[in-house]
């Protein structure tokens, strides 16, 4: 149904710069002009974790999406950095 998705969904393909992880975020046409609520599978800090994530209407094409406190964590100062997602319409 429109403005769900399969709870096991991964976050396309990532990559990890120190604290901060950027991932694409594949949507259909319908999810990105109506908006949606998913839930991701994104690797982060050694391990996968799970997102709740809410996508606003009329998402575009290569927008990227900033998640606070969701990237890696630094060791030497404790802090997290932020996920960032760039959505790619399918």
């Amino acid at each position: 149904p429109s403005g769900t998705t399969d709870p096991s969904r991964p976050a396309g393909t990532g990559t990890q710069q120190g604290a901060y992880i950027e991932w694409t975020l594949p949507l259909t046409r319908e999810e990105a002009a109506h908006g949606t609520r998913m839930t991701l599978s994104f690797f982060r800090d050694s391990h996968w974790d799970r997102l709740s994530l809410h996508v606003p209407p009329n998402t575009r094409d290569g927008v990227r999406l900033r998640v606070r406190n969701k990237g890696n964590r630094i060791a030497s100062s404790g802090e997290t950095g932020d996920l960032y997602l760039r959505v790619m319409i399918q």
